[in-house]
């Protein structure tokens, strides 16, 4: 964990102008570097593991993977299933980054489970880049290939199901963007076509959004994280590309099956029904399932979700067999 020291954060909500934090020495803010803190990530093993695949699951923007996946039941789910879990940590999410150490969730999880942690550097061998989202396809990459000896018994590369929500999502419609073998399935929820980052980095640096709406659902999920705010606004000033609409259109989009999920109330990923438009008719396995009066934060909890979401993965792993 970084050391604080006398630079101030100041920044649109109260509570941003009593913390004070510096960047550690050489570093470079927005730049993907390897003083960036590493991904932290939980494998989660069932005792009597019954299926190849495994599923990857990426939360959000100021949460965590026991909060978002664990206390909602979704690993529970998938362990029960057969499937072995990995839920991963983003940058600045890790457990050195909590406002309380002793915060978990309890993922209430089957007898027996194997828990394994670990954590990846995001920049490998100390190399910049400026493409920070890049820098995180990878390094999950780099922890898929890690994880596929581990319970293979067959020479075939094991299906990967990725489930994210928010900015969980967009990163895993990269992975599968860039490395198209890895992915057999995505599951997206709360994903939006416009790039919410920037706002949350004008919000950060003290500026202010004309929406009020999307302004009032970020105040509530950051007063709610239990990320330190500096080190949210260290996770934002990174240089994560946005969504290209033309590129999309042009054909740069996962071609796996995808499930789509967004709530009727969810200011944030109001515009996700565009995204999905462009993916569509790609698959016929293509889905959007739209969650009645959920928004962005209480999303996850939808067991219609949840349960759609593992349907999903097994359908699309079985397709794939035929």
């Amino acid at each position: 964990m970084n050391s604080a020291a006398d630079a101030p954060v100041t920044g649109f909500w109260k509570p941003l102008q009593g913390c004070s934090w510096a960047a550690p020495k050489n570093a470079k803010i927005g730049i993907m570097t390897h003083t960036t803190p590493n991904f932290e990530y939980t494998v989660y093993t069932p005792e009597h593991p019954t299926q190849q695949a495994l599923v990857l699951m990426i939360h959000g923007f100021a949460t965590r993977g026991d909060q978002l996946w664990g206390g909602t039941g979704w690993v529970r789910q998938y362990l029960r299933a057969g499937y072995t879990v990995i839920a991963v940590d983003l940058p600045y999410h890790g457990r050195g980054w909590l406002k309380d150490p002793s915060f978990s969730v309890a993922a209430k999880l089957p007898p027996e489970t194997a828990v394994q942690v670990g954590t990846l550097a995001p920049a490998p061998d100390g190399a910049d880049t400026t493409d920070a989202m890049g820098a995180l396809v990878e390094a999950l990459t780099r922890l898929l290939d890690g994880l596929q000896e581990s319970g293979n018994t067959t020479s075939q590369r094991r299906p990967v199901h990725v489930v994210g929500f928010s900015f969980g999502a967009h990163l895993g419609w990269d992975l599968a963007v860039a490395h198209p073998h890895l992915v057999a399935s995505l599951v997206l929820g709360g994903l939006p076509l416009c790039d919410h980052l920037q706002d949350l980095k004008v919000l950060f640096d003290g500026g202010t959004i004309d929406d009020t709406e999307t302004l009032q659902a970020f105040t509530s999920i950051i007063s709610s994280s239990p990320i330190r705010q500096e080190a949210l606004h260290r996770f934002v000033a990174l240089s994560f590309a946005p969504f290209d609409p033309d590129a999309i259109r042009g054909g740069q989009r996962p071609r796996c099956p995808i499930l789509m999920a967004v709530g009727t109330e969810d200011n944030v990923a109001a515009d996700a029904h565009e995204l999905y438009d462009m993916v569509a008719s790609d698959n016929p396995q293509n889905e959007l399932l739209l969650l009645p009066g959920r928004d962005h934060v209480n999303a996850l909890t939808a067991g219609v979700f949840r349960r759609a979401a593992l349907a999903f993965s097994q359908d699309s792993e079985a397709a794939a067999k035929v």
